[in-house]
Parts: structure tokens; sequence; C-alpha cells
């Protein structure tokens, strides 16, 4: 049987691992909410900013429920700026999010989002 709707719909994949200053987290996939929601109101923002952002969007717990709610951003913003960067990180790697993808989601790019930036 062919992939489904519900399957592309189903929760998505949790990753586990190591994180140097932090520990062991788990991470979910990014959806379109998630990243329309790091972008922000449309103001450019800082780097913290964003990266408190890609936190409450996929740190999840051992379960892979999420450690934070969107309401919650006030309080991922207090995570140290060292661990939010290490977080970060893993999530770019997991959810494929190039150095590209965070100039445009932080409003720092004059690429916009709509345009075509594949190779090929």
């Amino acid at each position: 049987m062919g992939l489904t709707k519900q399957d592309l719909l189903a929760t998505p994949d949790v990753w586990t691992g190591d994180v140097p200053g932090v520990g062991s987290i788990s991470l979910s996939q990014a959806t379109g909410e998630d990243f329309d929601f790091i972008r922000g109101p449309g103001a450019v923002i800082d780097e913290r900013a964003m990266l408190a952002r890609i936190a409450v969007c996929v740190l999840v717990d051992g379960e892979g429920k999420p450690m934070f709610k969107r309401g919650e951003l006030a309080q991922a913003n207090k995570i140290p700026f060292a661990k939010l960067k290490a977080i970060g990180g893993a999530a770019k790697e997991h959810c494929g999010i190039s150095d590209q993808d965070t100039d445009e989601l932080s409003g720092n790019s004059e690429t916009t989002t709509t345009e075509d930036s594949g190779t090929g």
C-alpha cells in the first residue's frame, strides 16, 4: 500500500540524542505551521528569539509530547543562550533546516520564502 494522507499527517518522528552542553534531548520534526511560528509576526527577529521559537516547536519529552506550548515562549527565552544554540543546532540538523532557511526565517535575507532555492 502506498503513502496515505494519514501517514503524512501522523505524529512526526522523534529523534533522541545527546547534545553537548545540554544532555539527552528529544526532538520532533518541524511542520509548516511550526515554520510560520518560528518566522514570527513578520518582523526581523534576532538569533536568540528564533532559537527559542525553534525550541518551542520541536523539543519533546520522552513520550513525544511537546515540552513547551506556543504560549510559553517567554519561558523558552529563559533557556541559557549556549543551550539554545546547541538545541537549535540539533534541531536544524534533525529537521533539515539550512543556514539559508534560518536567515529567511529570521527575516534577515533578501530571499523570500516563495522563491525556488533549488539548484536544479
